[in-house]
């Protein structure tokens, strides 16, 4: 009986010891998903939802438009937001529409992007993180109705800027939001 209390205690403590190295490895951070999709990278941030981290490697564009959906192979996704910095002082762009669908652009977006003139944003909007269009060049904003506020320095540094219209749901405006 001793040795087999002894080989069900070895058995036992080496099975106690494959769980806890299976658990320290699932609570390990992973790399987070990343796909290429024609001239975008997203990363993959849900159930068949994306974020947009910026440009793919070596690609310059003019007229940017985020759109709503993409497919990667046979995957589907749905596009939700613009991450923060995705396109921080790319002075390739000078037009951007974001598709209807995009709930989130995130902070620091667009800051600094000082070719961007022209600028469509979707009803969709929901969410604009500080600093998101910092420093661009469009003298015209259309704001959705969905976005309920504008944040500090949202529109800040667009000397250009003439014309702001809609924004109907807009309750809050942070500081400096469109200072000059």
């Amino acid at each position: 009986m001793g040795k087999r209390f002894i080989k069900i205690t070895s058995v036992l403590l080496a099975l106690c010891a494959g769980t806890a190295f299976l658990a320290a490895q699932d609570s390990e951070p992973t790399e987070p998903q990343v796909i290429a999709v024609g001239n975008l990278e997203y990363e993959v941030t849900g159930l068949e939802q994306v974020a947009v981290r910026g440009l793919a490697p070596d690609v310059t564009v003019a007229d940017l438009v985020i759109p709503s959906t993409i497919m990667d192979g046979m995957q589907p996704y749905t596009v939700v937001a613009i991450k923060d910095n995705a396109f921080t002082r790319n002075t390739s762009i000078t037009k951007l529409t974001v598709e209807s669908g995009i709930e989130t652009i995130g902070k620091s977006a667009f800051d600094g992007c000082v070719s961007l003139e022209d600028l469509t944003l979707p009803e969709t909007l929901i969410e604009l993180g500080d600093a998101a269009f910092n420093g661009c060049n469009f003298d015209a904003l259309n704001l959705p109705s969905s976005l309920s506020s504008i944040p500090h320095n949202a529109f800040a540094n667009n000397e250009a800027l003439l014309v702001v219209s809609g924004g109907s749901g807009i309750t809050e405006i942070g500081e400096r939001a469109f200072y000059n």
